[in-house]
């Protein structure tokens, strides 16, 4: 019997339009994507969503605001940043909120992908 799909939510602009991403992470999971923030927690709460992949490269203040409530409602969550920045500063805050890691843009989507897998194992 194959191994229970997890559910994975992408958040954003930049990683819903990510298709390279997409495809490689839908061999073994389930992809919701969401491009409003707004319907980010609503979404993650209802679909038992394991890990989101949240677009961090705009909106930084609402955002991070954003991510710590969705740390707060759903604190097993995992959340793995996309960052428009190498900023060590912007990182430590996306961690500080409860992120799990941050990858600055332009990102490799199959490094993206090998670490989304790493964390889920």
């Amino acid at each position: 019997m194959d191994a229970e799909r997890l559910k994975l939510l992408f958040c954003g602009k930049k990683v819903v339009n990510d298709e390279p991403l997409k495809n490689l992470l839908q061999i073994k999971h389930d992809i919701i994507c969401v491009k409003n923030f707004r319907k980010l927690l609503d979404v993650a709460s209802r679909e038992s969503v394991k890990l989101v992949i949240f677009d961090m490269t705009r909106e930084k203040k609402q955002r991070l605001q954003i991510l710590k409530q969705l740390k707060e409602k759903l604190p097993d969550i995992i959340i793995v940043a996309v960052n428009g920045s190498e900023n060590v500063q912007n990182a430590a805050e996306i961690l500080a909120a409860g992120g799990m890691d941050v990858f600055p843009t332009p990102y490799d989507s199959r490094l993206l992908a090998e670490r989304v897998n790493g964390l889920l194992k």
